[in-house]
């Protein structure tokens, strides 16, 4: 979501559970990703009189073989490509553009380490492309110049942590923190996290949970992100929230991303039909995502524009969104919510600063006579940490609670975790739903259906589409 969540590429997960004889549990998940200015310089006429520089600047020009003139226009093609390349990255973290505009450089000057490590860079951040060659190109940039970025460690470590390889990813995080300087302690502390996070991977990787997991397909994925997925209680309408080209308001200013636009999909025969864009005006001309359906199907909380709104169905048509009350949204930003089973209460995630432990957390409201919602209370420490958590998710029996987290020793990104509701409304122990279901990206927004053993979420992993 704008502003508060990284705009990751995403598929979507159906996710079966299966009891197996002897067994709790066992789990079986299949899963559902600008305007160029020219300067001109004028030649200014030769004085008389020419500095003994400029003399040979001038006799160089005059004795310049062909391919001298042919190098420096290469070298000033180059120069201009990293510098328009430069301008996306710095503006606005347009890593798809950039990465376009550093692989025509690229073609021009293939053993530049300037170049490699821009290319590298982009593929850890962007949205569509392929992971896997970050490693490739910062291993070249690396090869080129060992001194081409001062943390070309860092971002070797991330390549090989975004695609699994924990050993690799540890030896070169371990390598960059002994360069951090005494004094940088955040910078420290941030680099012992992603340590921890892969030697959690190692550790979770040795148990891995029996599950299986693969894309819910195209149609539902694209090229674009699709992410928030909410099922009807039926589990045969799905809606969710995507950028594509088809938004209400097409490309934003925001990242040079399409708008984010609700789209719901009817499974027909087994098979999701073609997503059609939720009309006008319960997609606005602003940002609109979804985040929750009430038990019976009939309420839908959405996000819109940094708060929380909610839309009633009839049978026939959804209600215009209303804004919930300010116990639930604040100055700050809310941004995804979910429903109790009996919904009496509704758990949503907030950043309102005087109230939180870091970032965003999760509160409860719970409904009062009058139909309006009480005051939101923090869960606490036991679910809220000092990074963020997003994708709050009731089980439908009302017992567990999921979602996601940078924090409670995640592998990389949100991870999905749970926690048992105890009779006194107190949570136990947060367990992380292991592997392959987490991964290395961001996994988040897990929902399960009215039956909750089939289910769904949104995972940037490698192999998104």
């Amino acid at each position: 979501m704008k502003n508060i969540l990284k705009c990751f590429l995403s598929c979507f997960f159906l996710i079966n559970f299966l009891e197996s004889k002897g067994q709790d549990n066992t789990n079986t998940i299949t899963t559902t990703n600008c305007t160029c200015t020219t300067t001109v310089t004028k030649k200014k006429k030769l004085k008389q009189k020419k500095n003994p520089k400029k003399l040979e600047k001038e006799k160089n020009k005059i004795t310049r073989v062909p391919g001298q003139k042919k190098k420096e226009t290469v070298a000033y093609q180059v120069k201009k490509l990293l510098d328009e390349g430069d301008f996306y990255v710095e503006i606005d973290e347009a890593y798809d553009i950039a990465l376009n505009i550093y692989l025509e450089a690229h073609e021009l000057d293939s053993l530049n380490p300037q170049i490699h490590f821009k290319i590298g860079k982009c593929y850890i951040y962007s949205q569509h492309a392929d992971i896997e060659k970050a490693i490739i190109f910062l291993e070249k940039a690396h090869k080129l110049d060992h001194e081409v970025h001062k943390e070309i460690r860092y971002y070797l470590g991330i390549a090989y942590h975004i695609n699994s390889y924990w050993v690799k990813a540890i030896q070169n995080y371990n390598i960059f923190l002994a360069s951090i300087p005494v004094e940088d302690e955040k910078r420290k502390v941030q680099v012992q996290k992603k340590i921890r996070e892969c030697n959690t991977a190692k550790h979770l990787a040795q148990k891995p949970k029996r599950v299986f997991v693969s894309a819910l397909g195209q149609g539902i994925n694209t090229e674009y992100s699709e992410f928030c997925p909410v099922i009807a209680p039926d589990g045969n309408t799905l809606y969710f929230t995507s950028r594509r080209e088809d938004s209400h308001r097409g490309i934003t200013l925001s990242h040079f991303h399409h708008n984010e636009d609700i789209y719901y999909s009817k499974k027909v025969n087994g098979e999701w039909t073609q997503p059609a864009l939720m009309d006008y005006p319960f997609n606005s001309r602003g940002h609109d995502a979804t985040a929750c359906l009430s038990p019976d199907g009939y309420k839908m909380i959405i996000y819109r524009n940094g708060d929380l709104y909610e839309s009633n169905y009839n049978d026939e048509y959804w209600s215009t969104p209303k804004k919930l009350s300010e116990n639930i949204n604040t100055k700050f930003t809310e941004t995804s919510a979910n429903f109790s089973p009996d919904g009496k209460t509704l758990y949503f995630v907030s950043d309102r600063i005087d109230h939180t432990y870091g970032g965003l957390d999760i509160f409860k409201s719970e409904l009062q006579d009058d139909g309006t919602w009480g005051p939101a209370i923090n869960l606490g420490k036991n679910i809220n940490t000092e990074h963020n958590e997003e994708g709050v998710f009731i089980h439908p029996k009302g017992n567990y609670i999921f979602f996601s987290s940078e924090g409670h020793h995640s592998i990389g990104g949100y991870d999905v975790f749970k926690a048992k509701i105890n009779e006194d409304n107190t949570f136990s122990k947060v367990e992380s739903m292991g592997v392959p279901l987490n991964s290395a990206g961001d996994d988040v927004f897990f929902v399960l259906d009215s039956s909750g053993k089939h289910g769904y979420y949104t995972s940037s992993r490698k192999g998104s589409l």
